[in-house]
């Protein structure tokens, strides 16, 4: 009691060689010994628990009522009162603040919240992701607890979750300890039962109810539940199957305990699956025919459901609640006059069915799971255009993260009207977001360029100076066709760009070239050819031919989740491939998407925003190695070797808020978020790796000097394309009239 740290623990459990000790301080126990690993024990410190019976941590949350909790909880408070410690370890990780505790305007003791040890029970040792799980995590314990040891005046072993920990060295029990806990466990549960026998039957028909009816395919991966806010830090793929999969149990739990508060227990998710349960069950409800007299419970389940609204409204109507019956109804399903609640019932239930479905084997691998808030997308069916419900489960190509993935419906999307022969495939609602369907050959497939806006003229400029149409020939029969839409690419001599169609005489799938001679003309292969900025060989046989490149390079991988920061220089490889390509193939005029040196333009205080500076290392290479290197195309023998600042008028997110409404008429708000949260999205879409890089490249751009350009790395007299070329870059408003952009 005289010792100037405590450590505040939980409660102690079975599992120690001798059950009948009375001692906390027991090292047979896993996370007592690893407390004696880091350096705490009795010797230096008091240890004691906030709930003093051996009993399961689970079966403690889950039985002990708060009359039983509070018997426990005032001998606790008579401890705390009664000790002399200064320094108090207590709880799972809260936060990284140390806390004054004060009693009658006096100081009583500090308090550090900590992991608990349990938490790096379940991580390996010399993995990438146990070392990189040590370097964060494990660093910040070895923080907080060389703190307290500081405080509290005593040694402990420095560095040791980051450095020495070794998981699962706590001791071994032998086979009779091992009975004996079994046996402990088998008492406990029957005098659980006796004393809690409600609650008790309560757990066990829930247990059942799940098991058998909405049980997981596929086994879930071991995750202690103290550590899953930790773990959705990681944003790694296999976390957020994990966060899903512990979504879904959540959902089943909660519809469970809402149809059991709504129906007295007459209902369970058994019976409510049963259509000929339904009617006799819910008599007493029949006549229900309008929403809000749907047991409360219930509806607030359903309009709680990110998957049961359309374009993020929930359901609020009998409407509402009819139309997400008919989108959700199997196409088999027989037709028959149905009750509101069992409607509803139906609704919720048939919802979990589709989100515990897995998706295809076949393509299980070339689809990522979307981070919040990419995991939500609105949708509408392709054949009748209607909308139908969001898709709160979204997934995304690998090969190309900014495809949706798209799934389809067997007889149309469920709306009467669409009642169709074959599928009817559910797309984004938004005509700015691109997707593919759910199929290998297109997952797999390479993004392909959109080069019609820029190398075809506009029909409207081709006006005065190039035919209105063009009559051509068929390459296998010479059969005449008189194109109506020709398209002209948007060369000085432009030329015509030759259709491929079927035939109406020969059937054949055939190119068809002008009849006139003198009009010069171009196979359409030859305007998109696909290369992999990793394969310097596919970018030769791209360049062949060609008289300029604009590159860009990404800091993401397609394929690749980037989990170690030195990954990040797969840009520079990238981009010294398009550069040495370029150069082999005598590209003349060559132009690159720079950004500035953010270590140069911070003094060094900002050093892992490597997306900027591998771009900027890309930039040098490039004047190093070609001659015709520019920023803009006005001609190169006017920007050879210059740099020219695409940025339009600097403009405050709140600004951006205020013009989208008033352009769109959509009301929009800036809400601000920390750095860390930023950080954390940002990495969803590239890798782990990337965290950093983003939060820093924020940070920056909180202090980046006002008077300066380009991120704070340029004075304004380097802006000269407003000047040396009559160009300016367009305004955020100017972008939004353009592209009439309505959000996401």
């Amino acid at each position: 009691m005289d010792s100037t740290v405590a450590c505040h623990l939980h409660n102690p459990t079975f599992y120690v060689k001798d059950p009948d000790s009375q001692e906390t301080d027991n090292d047979s126990n896993p996370s007592i010994r690893q407390l004696h690993q880091a350096g705490f024990s009795s010797k230096n410190c008091l240890l004691f628990d906030d709930i003093c019976r051996r009993d399961r941590t689970e079966d403690v949350e889950a039985f002990y009522n708060e009359n039983l909790i509070r018997t426990h909880r005032e001998f606790t408070f008579s401890v705390r009162k009664a000790m002399s410690a200064k320094v108090e370890l207590w709880g799972e990780y809260k936060g990284v603040e140390l806390f004054l505790e004060i009693e009658k305007s006096a100081a009583v003791r500090l308090v550090l919240f900590v992991y608990h040890p349990q938490f790096f029970f379940y991580h390996g040792q010399t993995s990438e992701s146990a070392l990189r799980f040590r370097k964060k995590f494990g660093r910040r314990q070895d923080l907080h607890l060389s703190v307290a040891g500081k405080l509290g005046g005593i040694q402990i072993t420095p560095n040791f979750y980051e450095s020495r920990h070794i998981p699962h060295h706590y001791g071994q029990f032998d086979n009779a300890s091992n009975h004996l806990v079994k046996r402990l466990e088998k008492e406990a549960d029957y005098q659980l039962r006796v004393a809690f026998p409600e609650q008790h039957k309560k757990i066990e028909a829930g247990i059942k109810s799940l098991v058998e009816k909405v049980k997981i395919d596929r086994p879930i991966t071991a995750v202690p539940a103290s550590g899953l806010t930790t773990y959705q830090l990681l944003s790694g793929d296999n976390q957020e199957y994990l966060r899903r999969e512990r979504m879904f149990k959540h959902m089943t739990a909660s519809l469970i305990s809402a149809i059991q508060q709504s129906f007295d227990g007459i209902l369970s998710l058994r019976t409510t699956a049963d259509e000929k349960c339904l009617p006799s069950l819910l008599s007493d409800w029949i006549e229900v025919d309008e929403i809000d007299q749907i047991p409360r419970n219930l509806l607030l389940w359903i309009q709680s459901q990110d998957g049961l609204k359309i374009d993020r409204n929930p359901i609020s109507s009998t409407d509402d609640l009819l139309l997400a019956y008919q989108l959700l109804s199997p196409l088999k399903q027989e037709s028959r006059q149905l009750s509101l609640i069992e409607m509803s019932i139906k609704v919720a239930t048939w919802y979990l069915s589709k989100a515990k479905k897995h998706r295809w084997n076949s393509v299980q691998s070339l689809i990522f799971p979307a981070v919040s808030p990419y995991n939500i997308m609105r949708r509408k069916c392709f054949r009748c255009g209607e909308r139908v419900l969001d898709d709160p489960l979204a997934c995304f190509a690998v090969a190309d993260a900014t495809k949706y993935v798209t799934w389809y419906r067997s007889g149309g999307c469920g709306r009467p009207e669409c009642q169709v022969l074959g599928n009817a495939e559910l797309v984004p609602a938004s005509a700015f977001q691109e997707y593919r369907m759910a199929r290998q050959e297109t997952l797999q497939c390479l993004r392909s360029a959109d080069w019609k806006d820029y190398l075809l003229i506009s029909p409207l400029e081709t006006l005065g100076y190039l035919p209105q149409t063009v009559e051509t020939c068929c390459s296998k029969c010479q059969e005449r066709w008189l194109d109506m839409r020709p398209r002209w690419t948007t060369e000085k001599s432009s030329r015509y760009v030759k259709r491929v169609r079927k035939c109406t005489k020969c059937s054949e799938q055939s190119s068809f070239a002008p009849k006139d001679p003198t009009v010069t003309s171009m196979a359409q292969s030859y305007c998109s050819k696909s290369g992999n900025v990793y394969d310097k060989t596919s970018l030769r046989a791209a360049f062949e031919g060609a008289h300029g490149v604009f590159a860009m390079t990404s800091e993401r991988h397609p394929g690749k989740r980037i989990t170690e920061e030195e990954e990040m220089k797969h840009e520079i490889d990238a981009g010294r491939n398009i550069i040495f390509a370029a150069k082999e193939c005598g590209i003349k005029h060559f132009v690159f998407s720079s950004l500035p040196d953010t270590i140069k333009a911070s003094n060094g205080q900002f050093k892992r925003i490597y997306h900027m500076n591998n771009k900027h290392s890309i930039e040098q290479l490039a004047r190093k190695e070609l001659d015709g290197f520019t920023a803009l195309i006005p001609g190169v023998e006017n920007t050879k070797g210059k740099t020219y600042l695409a940025l339009g008028p600097g403009i405050s997110p709140e600004g951006m808020a205020e013009v989208f409404t008033r352009v769109t008429g959509i009301p929009a708000v800036h809400s601000p978020i920390s750095f860390e949260e930023f950080g954390n999205l940002s990495s969803a879409l590239v890798g782990p790796a990337f965290k950093e890089d983003a939060i820093e490249m924020m940070q920056w751009a909180a202090i980046a000097p006002d008077d300066k350009i380009c991120y704070g790395a340029l004075e304004p007299e380097a802006e000269k394309s407003s000047e040396e070329l009559a160009l300016t870059a367009s305004s955020f408003e100017d972008w939004l009239r353009r592209s009439r952009w309505t959000g996401p």
